[in-house]
């Protein structure tokens, strides 16, 4: 069996599992469509992904995401303004409240402005410790530390 055939097995072994996943993520009405999208990313870029051994939680980011980017396009708003002037208009009333809400719609645009791969190993920082990510994106655990700690430079630059 050829590497190529070994990659599409994989893939499409999972085929189940996205359907389900992408069911509880949004309409029915799209959930099949949300399973293709994600499967023909990974099917175009197999060059990069083939020899991945956490090719599942991969899947599931990028079908998260395209829904993700659906929903943005869909509606036509631009969620950072929206999001902040909601929750200052909605959940906060005290004045101190404001300045909490600045603060994190500061980091909000930080954090955009960051390359892919520093929001991409500071979002799995939140639920992973260094060996996990280590493993997920298969590199060492003192390299994630490294990349880790030049992300956040980044991220204080960008805060400035």
């Amino acid at each position: 069996m050829s590497d190529e055939q070994e990659y599409n097995d994989r893939l499409f072994g999972y085929y189940n599992k996205l359907r389900r996943i992408a069911f509880s993520v949004g309409p029915v009405s799209y959930a099949d469509d949300l399973v293709h999208d994600t499967l023909e990313y990974f099917l175009k870029n197999k060059n990069e992904y083939a020899n991945r051994s956490n090719l599942e939680a991969l899947l599931v980011m990028k079908l998260k995401s395209i829904n993700i980017d659906r929903w943005k396009n869909k509606s036509g708003t631009n969620f950072s303004e929206l999001d902040s002037s909601f929750i200052r208009e909605t959940l906060y009333k005290n004045d101190d409240d404001y300045e909490k809400i600045d603060k994190l719609s500061d980091f909000r645009k930080a954090f955009n402005a960051l390359g892919e791969k520093c929001k991409e190993i500071l979002s799995l920082t939140l639920d992973y410790s260094y060996n996990e990510i280590a493993d997920l994106l298969e590199l060492k655990p003192m390299t994630v530390g490294a990349q880790v700690s030049r992300c956040f430079t980044e991220l204080r630059g960008c805060l400035k």
